[in-house]
This record gives C-alpha cells, sequence and structure tokens, in this order.
C-alpha cells in the first residue's frame, strides 16, 4: 500500500535525488546538534539572564542573536505607584540574579523618565541603565513602536535583542509593534505572584 498525503515516511525505494531531498529536508528538520561544551555555555547564559533553557533557546532560535537587554513595563515589575514605590522581594532577587545583561524600564505616564529609573535602581537595589515614558492608552502601533524605539536607541541596542517583560496584552502589542525578539509575561519570569 502506498503511503498517502502527509505520511512521515520516506518512499520505499527512494534513490538518487528523491533519497537527497528527503535526507535533506529531514536533516533540516531536526536542526544542527550543539556540542555539549556549547550547551553548558548555553544554559550557563541561561542562567546569567533568569531564564528557563527552553525560554533562552525559544530566544535564540527566534531572534538569532543573544539576549543584551530586558526591558520591564510597570505592571511587569510588579511595582505598586502609591507615594513611593515598592517591589516584592522575590522580584528584588530574581533581578539581583540577571547579569551581563542591562535593564531599562518603561515610566508610567506622568512620571520623569529619569527620576523613575533612579526610584526603580533604588527600590530593587539593580541598577537599570536606562527608562523611558511608556506608550499612551490610546496609542497606535506607529506611536508605540516610536517609544520602544526611541529606548532602545537611546542605549544603542538593537530590537532583536531585547525581550519585553510585562503583563498585558497591550504590552503584548508593544513589543510585536517594536519587533523585539520575545515578550514574556512576568508569571513566566518571576518565580511567584505578588
Amino acid at each position: 500500500m502506498k503511503p498517502g498525503i502527509g505520511h512521515n515516511k520516506p518512499p520505499e525505494s527512494a534513490t538518487g535525488w528523491t533519497r537527497h531531498c528527503w535526507t535533506r529536508a529531514r536533516a533540516d528538520l531536526v536542526g544542527e546538534r550543539l556540542p555539549i561544551d556549547m550547551l553548558r555555555v548555553r544554559m550557563a547564559r541561561a542562567r546569567q539572564l533568569g531564564l528557563s533553557f527552553p525560554q533562552y533557546r525559544s530566544i535564540l532560535l527566534g531572534g538569532g542573536r543573544d539576549v543584551t537587554a530586558f526591558l520591564f513595563t510597570v505592571e511587569g515589575l510588579h511595582l505598586r505607584l502609591q507615594r513611593e514605590l515598592s517591589m516584592p522581594d522575590p522580584v528584588r532577587s530574581k533581578l539581583a540574579e540577571v547579569s551581563n545583561c542591562g535593564l531599562m524600564a518603561f515610566a508610567p505616564s506622568g512620571e520623569v523618565p529619569e527620576q523613575f529609573r533612579q526610584e526603580v535602581s533604588e527600590v530593587s537595589g539593580v541598577r537599570f541603565t536606562a527608562a523611558g515614558a511608556e506608550p499612551e492608552q490610546s496609542a497606535g502601533w506607529r506611536a508605540s513602536r516610536d517609544a520602544v524605539h526611541n529606548l532602545l536607541r537611546s542605549e544603542g541596542l538593537a530590537a532583536q535583542t531585547v525581550v519585553m517583560i510585562g503583563n498585558s496584552a497591550r504590552e503584548t502589542g508593544w513589543a510585536d509593534a517594536a519587533q523585539l525578539v520575545k515578550f514574556i509575561p512576568r508569571a513566566e519570569y518571576f518565580p511567584v505572584e505578588a
């Protein structure tokens, strides 16, 4: 019986060009096998970034480049905006683990980005390298993209190397509009919901 459409078996009597095409397609599907040393390096880098290895691998596969910075939204950092900022201890300790990677944040509307950056740095105990004004509630794709790109441009970063940590669908839209390498929901990045 001849296999139907969508089968996963090579032609039984494949020779020459057909066999070559099948072998090549199978190799492309499986992908390149990494040496164990390179795998260890990538696992160590994932730990430096505070990511699980599957998250880090999906970023590498999606963008093809290493992560240079994280961009956090106010909701992504679990910040409570009162008279002064407060941040849960698990979030503070997770941020302290991140190394060899820039940290940036969006300042909520009505806040001066540089002052907000300093406050977040003080509250978290970790140095945030930059802050920018988050897109307005009614901002379209172009305005959202421009807000993210302005922040990245000030630090000389490519969008394909920056991961955004946030919490809402609106923030996912910002990451999509700016073509960031990945958007990670805060519940996946930070250990506990505060």
